[in-house]
């Protein structure tokens, strides 16, 4: 595949990780239990796999419904494989693109961070700076004065 198709099969899981999760929600909308978080682990977990495999589902069937856009992007009729693969792709999209955006959150923590240290650093060198100068000025008239001694 070119980089061109790359980028048309990566907006397609993108749009039905969106479409697959808008149908999630609607169901989550219609069957209460699976909208409202449990305080028990085991419930929650339960109820987390549910919605999970809800989403995988709904991906699959948006992927079947755009069988014909899937076809154009991939250049040949997708097989059953393939549209089951592509649903659990836009099924994890939503947890895969939620980890990217924490994994840059933290970058940009990261960068926020390193930048506040090399300021701190660079305010101790300009404070310090004077006092060096001063030293340098010192050891300058020291030397000048040693070299007229002895000439």
């Amino acid at each position: 595949m070119k980089l061109d198709d790359w980028i048309e099969f990566a907006a397609l899981l993108g749009a039905l990780s969106a479409a697959s999760q808008r149908l999630v929600d609607i169901i989550k909308g219609i069957f209460e239990w699976l909208a409202v978080p449990k305080t028990n682990s085991v419930d929650e977990g339960k109820r987390n796999a549910a919605i999970l495999t809800l989403t995988v589902i709904a991906g699959f069937v948006s992927a079947w419904l755009i069988q014909s856009l899937i076809k154009d992007v991939i250049g040949r009729e997708p097989s059953f494989c393939d549209l089951m693969g592509i649903g659990f792709l836009s099924a994890a999209g939503s947890t895969f693109w939620n980890a990217i955006f924490d994994y840059f959150k933290a970058l940009k923590r990261i960068k926020v961070l390193q930048v506040e240290e090399g300021k701190a650093r660079i305010a101790a060198l300009n404070r310090a700076l004077p006092a060096q100068v001063g030293d340098l000025a010192q050891l300058n008239a020291q030397i000048s004065a040693t070299l007229k001694d002895n000439s």
